[in-house]
């Protein structure tokens, strides 16, 4: 991963971060990066990771994907579930030893749970 000025980042402590350049003189670390609240600015290695003399542990860049809310309809049996996008699809692909159907929301960021 390299760091690009068209996407937006955070820190992994959670602090909204902003990158300010990808091309400071500096020769290992050209990213600087601004913390949205506390306004330190920072240098990272071009792959986002921080290393410093006051090791400020959680300031590597980690990108802000868009988060997605939606929810699914779960027909729940005895041993498995299975998801559907809407009750009438969930219903239709019911069989008899169905215990409930239940809608879950889910509130997720892009790529979450993926390694």
């Amino acid at each position: 991963m390299t760091i690009s000025m068209e996407k937006k980042y955070r820190y992994r402590n959670g602090e909204p971060a902003r990158v300010l350049c990808t091309d400071s003189p500096h020769p290992s670390r050209p990213v600087v990066s601004l913390g949205l609240e506390d306004g330190r600015l920072l240098t990272h290695f071009p792959n986002g990771w921080f290393w410093g003399w006051d090791s400020l542990d959680g300031h590597d860049l980690i990108e802000v994907k868009p988060r997605i809310k939606t929810e699914v309809w779960l027909n729940i049996y005895r041993e498995v579930s299975f998801g559907y996008d809407t009750k009438a699809l969930a219903d239709a692909g019911a069989s008899q030893v169905r215990i409930a159907c239940v809608e879950v929301p889910l509130d997720y960021e892009e790529g979450e749970g993926i390694q």
